[in-house]
């Protein structure tokens, strides 16, 4: 199996600041490289993990090297409970259509209520209806963002 990118990246890394520490010419490549494959074979528990997509349910098994790999590629979005996000430029939200849906609608029962004075029943009630399709709108805000 492949080495992972993100060790790959972290061993280039420390070789290179070792290297400015003790001086270029002072440390060889390869016994570094072969040093530093002995530390994380030692002290790296690369533990077995299982991903679920919600919304194919399909269910992935992997390990925590090829997730951390699996983020950087496809620069993914770390939400609470370990939920993972593609990048908004990447794939359009899937409730796009719905949030444009209520946003519609509550423009159109702003510009309803408008026909009634403020002070009758007519208007109250666009307006709570209006101000209900507000807070969805808002509870949905940082999918959008």
């Amino acid at each position: 199996m492949p080495e992972a990118y993100y060790l790959t990246q972290w061993k280039e890394k420390a070789y290179t600041s070792l290297k400015s520490y003790y001086g270029k010419d002072n440390i060889d490549k390869n016994k570094c490289m072969k040093f530093l494959d002995k530390e994380i074979s030692k002290y790296l528990n690369n533990r077995k993990i299982t991903l679920v997509n919600n919304y194919t349910n399909v269910v992935a098994k992997s390990n925590i090297l090829s997730l951390i790999d699996l983020i950087e590629s496809h620069q993914l979005i770390i939400g609470g409970g370990g939920v993972l996000y593609q990048q908004h430029a990447d794939k359009e939200n899937p409730l796009i259509d719905f949030i444009s849906y209520i946003m519609a609608e509550r423009k159109r029962r702003k510009k309803e209520r408008k026909q009634y004075d403020k002070t009758s029943e007519e208007w109250l009630m666009r307006d709570i209806a209006q101000l209900n399709l507000k807070i969805k709108i808002n509870s949905f805000k940082t999918s959008l963002n």
